[in-house]
């Protein structure tokens, strides 16, 4: 039987490893009894491979630099104002309802410019209430640092590469997650990962497409599933052309999911789903 590997998203700093973990079982569980299944696996084979703290201890305190204008890595800033920008648009928030929540009414929209930035997060704010826009700022300052320091890189991808060695794996990676699983099981083609579930992926917006830099898929992975609901603010896109190129392509895309959180991204919401919850049922039985 395969082991499978949990690899949650950000913001999971100062939370109890093993009640995340069992939280994420119980969500897929419920999802499995949709289809009148029981979980293939024993909670002992069961990775969650736990970084939420060493993520935050790197990056703590750096999110305000795009709020203040100033930092001494300009393309950080303009990766985290347009990734604000492109999050912005899919959630149905405009330019001129940018402007409207801004302190200053002649805030303009250039590069670099901290009121704007200012003014994307309030946004958030007023039209999605639920959605945080600080949240939204934190996640592409996190996104920003996992992908562009190697020194956060290589520390989270440790912690979930020592579960994924010597042992064939489900890999299912959820949000800022997915991205970490991609970027993990891609290291080594020897690496035992046929199967690769991404659930709530960022990984098909341009901008993070353009910080990885060339894409492929990855050598161990058999089967890529990726699924979304298409209400979610950070999976903005399907896995697929022509927003997001890599050969061979992923295998399937489901974008049904009726994410019953608040937000619509939140990963019980996603495991509950019937579809995803027969996904993995299916590669842990494989």
């Amino acid at each position: 039987m395969r082991k499978l590997v949990l690899v949650h998203g950000r913001g999971q700093h100062d939370k109890d490893p093993k009640a995340l973990k069992e939280a994420w079982i119980d969500a897929l569980r419920n999802g499995l009894a949709g289809s009148g299944l029981d979980l293939p696996v024993a909670p002992q084979d069961i990775a969650f491979p736990y970084y939420g703290d060493v993520l935050n201890n790197l990056v703590e305190g750096e999110d305000e630099a795009i709020t203040r204008g100033s930092s001494e890595d300009q393309q950080e800033i303009e990766f985290r104002q347009l990734l604000m920008e492109e999050m912005a648009e899919a959630a149905g928030i405009t330019p001129d309802d940018i402007l409207s929540a801004s302190e200053d009414p002649t805030v303009s929209r250039d590069l670099f410019n901290a009121g704007w930035a200012r003014a994307i997060m309030r946004a958030f704010d007023n039209h999605l209430p639920l959605v945080s826009g600080l949240a939204v700022a934190r996640f592409t300052r996190d996104v920003w640092a996992y992908l562009k320091r190697p020194g956060v890189r290589d520390a989270v991808e440790r912690l979930v590469l020592d579960k994924i060695a010597d042992n064939e794996c489900v890999v299912v990676g959820h949000s800022l997650g997915s991205i970490v699983a991609y970027g993990t099981v891609n290291r080594d083609d020897r690496l035992k990962a046929p199967v690769l579930i991404t659930i709530g992926s960022p990984l098909g917006v341009g901008r993070i497409q353009d910080a990885i830099g060339v894409m492929r898929r990855p050598g161990c992975v058999k089967r890529w599933y990726n699924a979304r609901d298409r209400r979610d603010f950070v999976a903005l896109y399907l896995l697929k052309r022509p927003q997001f190129v890599i050969n061979p392509e992923v295998d399937e895309n489901y974008d049904k999911v009726n994410n019953f959180e608040s937000n619509r991204h939140g990963i019980a919401g996603y495991l509950s789903d019937t579809h995803v919850a027969r996904e993995i049922y299916n590669g842990l039985k494989a």
